[in-house]
Formats: structure tokens, sequence, C-alpha cells
């Protein structure tokens, strides 16, 4: 019996020192079959050269990642970033407008975090809040959103209890 090769992607945020060209390159050296793009990689103006770039190496991409990927700001992003909730919604729609072109299977965004030790997930009210401006611009462009947690798994509960009555409540005619 023959087992086929094995199908694989790779982060290019797990390659901070990479360019995503080098990124591109080293996938497809290796049989990769896709890459995990994250937009923070990308210089302004090269988005058709990363285009070129993964349909010359024949790779797809398996999810993309947007330069501010997380609804709240977290504690290890750079300095400088909005904090306002809709400021950082609408730049990662600006995001995904600009990822759609490469066709991920996902938009992967995150959450964030309070900053706050005891209660690492919240205000999860202002999360669900902007989602779906967020999965409304993802499905514009026929993609979907992944949601990557960043809170300890406690604070998990507390959001899946909270997503959900939220989400009853918005599909509830009033």
């Amino acid at each position: 019996m023959t087992i086929p090769a094995p199908r694989y992607a790779v982060n290019s945020y797990s390659t901070p020192h990479n360019s995503i060209f080098d990124d591109i390159e080293q996938i497809a050296r290796t049989g990769g079959q896709a890459v995990g793009v994250w937009e923070g990689k990308f210089a302004d103006g090269d988005d058709n050269r990363i285009a070129d770039a993964l349909q010359a190496h024949r790779l797809g991409t398996s999810f993309a990642v947007p330069a501010i990927h997380a609804i709240l700001s977290i504690p290890f992003e750079r300095p400088g970033l909005p904090k306002d909730l809709q400021q950082r919604t609408n730049l990662i729609c600006a995001s995904i407008e600009r990822l759609a072109r490469f066709r991920p299977q996902v938009i992967a965004i995150a959450p964030g975090t309070s900053g706050i030790a005891d209660a690492p997930a919240g205000p999860v009210e202002d999360v669900v809040r902007a989602l779906p401006q967020i999965a409304d611009t993802a499905a514009e462009y026929g993609l979907e959103v992944g949601l990557e947690l960043l809170a300890h798994l406690q604070e998990y509960h507390r959001w899946t209890q909270t997503r959900t009555t939220c989400s009853r409540d918005m599909a509830s005619p009033s």
C-alpha cells in the first residue's frame, strides 16, 4: 500500500526572520502545498509580486492573518496601534479586502485580551459586537473567518456562554 505524500502548509508568522518571498520559496522547495500568509510581512505594492510568486511555485494560501488580527488589543502587538474597537474592526475589514485576492481557506483573527490577569478574555461583548461586521466583510469575498482563542481555557467557557447568549439574542426577532 502506498501512502500519499503528506500535505502541509507553513504559517509565515512562525518565520519572523524570513520575508514572505523567502517563505514561499522554502515552503515550495520542501514540498509544501500552501502558505499561511501574514499581512504584516507584506510591503506596500507587493501584492502582485506575492500572488505571482505563489502561482509560480504552485502554492495555495491555507489561511491569511491581517496585520492587526486581534479585535481587542493584545500585549505583544506593535506600539501605536489603535485601541478603539471600531478603528480596529475597520482595519481588520480592510485587511480582509486586501487578503481576499490570495483566496485563503480562512481569515484568521483573534478576540484579543483584556490585559487583566483574572479575566483575560474580554470585554467579550465588544468582541461579539465587532464579529458581524468582520464576518460580513469576509462573506462579501466568499471567505470564512476563523477565531483563534488567546485566553485561558476557563475564560473560553465564559466567552462561549456569552457568545451563545448574544447569538441567540441577535437571531431572535425583537
